[in-house]
């Protein structure tokens, strides 16, 4: 077994021996005490976090190093960014492979899936952002039948602003099924559209709120809502505006329908 291997199954298994230690050091019989674990493991979870630089006796009381906190940050990040995947996986598994999804989304972020029996139910969190936003950026591989209504309700209420990239077909669709009051939504002042030739993966949007900016992803399967993905993150939110300038460098400004 190489010592990174080594290092990762202690961690599984030492973990709460380091996390204890990590801003406290402490003696043996503390540590017995805080963990509540018999004196042979824990004698046995310090001589394995020993051997591997983890912790050290200083003053006689045990410290956690510099590489056993760096080992702990690293950990705790992997295995928090795996539950979420785990909780994610029947979203992002319909997401076009075209869509690299960064890894800064996906921690953090909080996941609607959605309802079989009333799928819409998992874009509540989206629409309530909606509601507060100033300015909506992204992209609209579809559009829901609600959704134009929508967006006119709050344009007019709060002064949204409305920055979307649409498919041809998409934009085609739209103006066939809603005719002149699509055209009366292209032709507001603060709206914004952009076609395409390029084939949207999904959903990426970016709402802006008087409390910052919120990214997330909506996914569909078969003109159905599959799931949202919504995370703040500074870098969730860059992410999102930097694939939504990759497709807006390739598609043309709608000027009137």
């Amino acid at each position: 077994m190489g010592e990174g291997e080594k290092l990762r199954d202690t961690l599984r298994k030492r973990t709460e021996i380091l996390r204890t230690l990590f801003n406290n050091p402490q003696t043996i019989s503390d540590l017995t005490e805080k963990v509540n674990a018999s004196r042979s493991t824990v004698d046995r979870a310090i001589k394995n976090l020993k051997e591997l630089g983890g912790v050290e006796f200083q003053d006689g009381e045990y410290h956690v190093t510099t590489t056993g906190k760096l080992s702990l940050q690293t950990y705790e990040d992997y295995v928090e960014t795996t539950d979420d995947l785990a909780d994610i996986h029947q979203i992002v598994n319909n997401i076009s492979s075209d869509l690299s999804i960064d890894r800064d989304f996906i921690k953090g972020a909080s996941k609607h899936l959605a309802n079989p029996q009333v799928p819409e139910t998992a874009l509540r969190e989206a629409n309530e952002l909606l509601k507060s936003a100033t300015k909506l950026t992204g992209l609209a591989p579809l559009s829901l039948p609600s959704y134009p209504d929508l967006l006119e309700e709050e344009m007019q209420e709060n002064d949204l602003e409305v920055e979307i990239i649409v498919e041809q077909n998409v934009l085609k669709s739209l103006h066939e099924v809603r005719g002149e009051s699509f055209e009366n939504f292209v032709a507001y002042d603060n709206v914004s559209i952009y076609t395409t030739e390029r084939l949207l993966p999904c959903a990426v949007w970016i709402m802006e709120t008087p409390e910052g900016e919120h990214a997330g992803i909506t996914v569909y399967n078969q003109g159905s809502v599959q799931g949202v993905i919504i995370n703040e993150k500074k870098a969730a939110v860059q992410w999102a505006r930097e694939i939504y300038e990759n497709y807006l460098e390739s598609s043309s400004k709608i000027e009137e329908l």
